[in-house]
């Protein structure tokens, strides 16, 4: 029998995070110091989904004092367990962490060539509200997301 879980993520998931993030995004990922300082020290929740307690997948919420939206600043999900849901509940566990603190919506960016990404975030409620123009590293837009929370 399968057990998975989603639990907060520690400095000692660390490695497994990385290595799902550089494998995720290829050329523009984040250091493995950027996500010490973004699972230890940021305004922020970072969390990873366990698969028979192997991490598979993480994703970080970043929770800000002065605003009423949270911002679900990264999510990925190892290559060899897509399409298994794993993503889905990620952005479940998001939405209950964000409406425990208060927020009313969560924002996110996504870039516009990654059509399979905007469809599930469409799909979970996600409404695109801006292009923005060349927004990443590599020059190719993006789209600022919302999701309103109920």
């Amino acid at each position: 029998m399968e057990n998975n879980e989603i639990r907060q993520a520690t400095l000692s998931d660390l490695e497994a995070i990385f290595s799902i993030e550089k494998n995720s995004f290829f050329l523009y990922y984040f250091s493995k110091s950027q996500l010490k300082y973004l699972i230890h020290r940021a305004k922020a929740v970072s969390f990873v989904y366990c698969k028979n307690s192997l991490i598979v997948a993480y994703a970080i919420l970043l929770t800000p004092t002065a605003l009423n939206q949270a911002r679900l600043y990264s999510l990925a999900v190892h290559k060899d367990f897509r399409k298994q849901g794993i993503a889905t509940a990620l952005l479940q566990y998001s939405c209950e962490i964000a409406k425990l603190k208060g927020y009313k919506k969560i924002a996110l960016e996504v870039r516009c060539d990654e059509k399979n990404t905007i469809s599930l975030y469409e799909r979970f409620g996600y409404v695109i509200k801006k292009r923005l123009t060349s927004y990443y590293e590599n020059g190719l837009d993006g789209f600022k997301m919302l999701k309103i929370l109920s």
